[in-house]
């Protein structure tokens, strides 16, 4: 009786050449390439070898989402949540016998339903590992409901870790109370939170390095002050034309007060309203940031935005 031959599969070949190439490659050369590789496909490449069983302890960068529910290998939120706080307590006892062991980047997509105690204790966690780079959107489920905890309240620890270079929030709530000190912090990035005017003034004094900064589509700011001598970039997208108009200082009042960005230097503002006063609004801009090199207003019209941009 003939033997049936098999034909070889290249694609598993290949992939297992790749792995083997990897696996030659120095430990701290393996946790750069992991670093960009979401945090649940990290901890299944543990599997392969004995060697990579515990190298994901090593890896600088954590990032969840909860999107992966959607996928196989995740069936309920709970599962998610689990995931997230087994991978967060491996982490911290990893801290205690291997030297490498640190976090400098922390990225958290989730959707908010409510509660926070399991929350707190992540971020709490992170911080205290003294994270550079913080990124956490945490949109809630019921934006439209007007409960005052439909938005998750950002913990005082993350408005004042003095190891943060990068904060990146969205769809989450700044409570006033909270004191800021954040002197590393280099770029701010705030999405469709909710914070008022003073929170706001409060925040980006709490940033004396602040060298750009992000403001989209915000929720409660009337009349928002934005005064940073560090300031290089910023990027402002309202919803609101009040909030716009806020931009338009009169011109009385530039007669008796100083520009607030003396060292910006590119400017881009966004609105979904229509700009009847765009050159009152450049002159202002203008006054604002004396060193401006480059400017943009974009107003949205049928769907996209349109761009009037100039280079000074």
């Amino acid at each position: 009786m003939a033997t049936k031959r098999v034909k070889p599969n290249f694609r598993d070949r290949n992939t297992s050449a790749a792995l083997d190439r990897i696996s030659r490659l120095p430990d701290p050369v393996i946790h750069r390439i992991l670093s960009f590789i979401p945090t649940i496909d990290v901890v299944r490449m543990s599997l392969l070898s004995k060697r990579w069983r515990r190298m994901w302890y090593s890896v600088p960068s954590l990032e969840f989402s909860d999107a992966d529910i959607t996928h196989s290998a995740f069936h309920s939120r709970k599962r998610f949540c689990n995931f997230v706080d087994k991978c967060l307590k491996h982490r911290e006892a990893s801290m205690r016998y291997i030297s490498d062991s640190f976090i400098t980047r922390f990225k958290l997509d989730i959707e908010y339903y409510g509660g926070r105690s399991a929350l707190d204790n992540w971020l709490s966690f992170v911080i205290r590992s003294n994270v550079e780079e913080f990124d956490l959107r945490a949109k809630p489920k019921f934006e439209w409901s007007y409960i005052s905890d439909s938005f998750y309240c950002l913990p005082e620890a993350v408005l004042s870790a003095g190891s943060l270079n990068v904060l990146k929030l969205e769809g989450l709530k700044l409570n006033g109370a909270c004191s800021v000190s954040l002197p590393s912090l280099k770029s701010l990035s705030l999405k469709a939170a909710k914070l008022d005017d003073h929170i706001l003034c409060g925040l980006v004094t709490g940033c004396p390095s602040l060298d750009e900064f992000f403001l989209k589509n915000c929720k409660g700011l009337s009349n928002p002050r934005i005064s940073s001598l560090s300031l290089k970039f910023l990027e402002i997208r309202y919803s609101s034309c009040q909030t716009l108009k806020a931009l338009i200082f009169p011109e009385n009042l530039r007669r008796i007060c100083g520009s607030p960005w003396l060292n910006l230097k590119n400017l881009k503002v966004k609105t979904y309203c229509r700009l009847t006063k765009k050159n009152k609004l450049r002159d202002a801009l203008y006054w604002l940031s004396p060193k401006l090199e480059t400017l943009a207003i974009e107003e949205e019209k049928k769907g996209y935005f349109y761009c009037d941009q100039k280079a000074i």
